[in-house]
């Protein structure tokens, strides 16, 4: 179950420092602001709107990741049911506190070699996540974000989605990512999320999505009809390794799409690597 009720602004403060500017931002709405624990280690409160009827589910599955840790996975320290706030939220979330923000915010300083590194650490969070059956089902490069710590990169995947089991008729998968084959929360998969992490390949080279985007004028229906009817272009300029993760994720046969983030992570080995690389030599 959840900690005890918190009634107000009070009494979250009286529980975490936080800093006078975060502190406007929690009062006026925002939904993540900085804080401090009582020991001093930066954290991140993030505020939920969440359905009364789900509220439990959602905490039972908050705790079932508190009670995992994987140095890939955003640390989930403690969750609050929020009565008498301000504000329409339901929840509040305390969060391991990522210091060097999202990878779009580092993606053209990183070198070729770096890319590899920050993508197996990536691909081991998410076998980490899929060995304990959760799925994230919001993969994207906002998503995915960096801790730097004694100058070494760490990925930390975020903004799991806790919504309960019973929550069968709602997507919440951003369209851009959604695999095609996905109508209804009963019919997404681990091969769903490997869709996902192609699309979000595509996108970090590219700059673009796969199948078009909602910022084109392009509807959510209409990505997902391009998605079930076009293959995936455009990867000339990708780097052969990534060339042949994003071409195997975005599959829509899922007997030939891959079945496991382990097949990816496998695609990184320098000997796979070589391999690809010779082959495209020698096509």
């Amino acid at each position: 179950m959840a900690k005890p009720i918190i009634n107000c602004v009070d009494d979250i403060l009286l529980k975490y420092s936080i800093h006078e500017d975060e502190l406007t931002k929690l009062i006026s709405g925002e939904r993540f602001v900085k804080a401090f624990t009582q020991h001093g280690g930066p954290i991140v409160l993030k505020l939920s709107k969440i359905e009364g009827t789900k509220i439990d589910g959602y905490i039972l599955n908050f705790n079932k990741l508190k009670n995992l840790t994987h140095k890939n996975i955003v640390k989930h320290i403690d969750i609050y049911r929020l009565g008498n706030f301000q504000h329409p939220y339901s929840i509040m979330e305390v969060l391991e506190y990522a210091n060097a923000g999202s990878i779009l915010s580092h993606l053209k300083k990183f070198e070729y070699e770096e890319v590899i590194e920050i993508f197996k650490q990536v691909f081991t969070g998410f076998i980490f996540l899929h060995k304990n059956g959760i799925l994230h089902r919001d993969i994207k490069l906002n998503n995915i974000l960096i801790s730097i710590i004694r100058n070494k990169k760490i990925v930390k995947i975020a903004d799991i989605e806790l919504w309960p089991s019973d929550d069968r008729g709602i997507l919440r998968t951003t369209p851009e990512f959604l695999a095609p084959e996905v109508l209804n929360y009963n019919l997404y998969t681990i091969q769903s999320e490997i869709w996902a992490i192609g699309a979000m390949l595509y996108e970090m080279f590219t700059g673009k999505f796969p199948f078009g985007s909602r910022k084109q004028g392009i509807s959510a229906e209409q990505i997902r009809l391009i998605s079930k009817n076009e293959e995936v272009t455009g990867l000339s300029d990708i780097p052969i390794p990534f060339q042949q993760i994003i071409t195997n994720s975005l599959r829509r046969d899922l007997a030939i799409r891959v079945h496991s983030v382990s097949e990816l992570r496998n695609m990184l080995n320098p000997a796979t690597i070589l391999y690809y690389r010779l082959q495209a030599v020698f096509k």
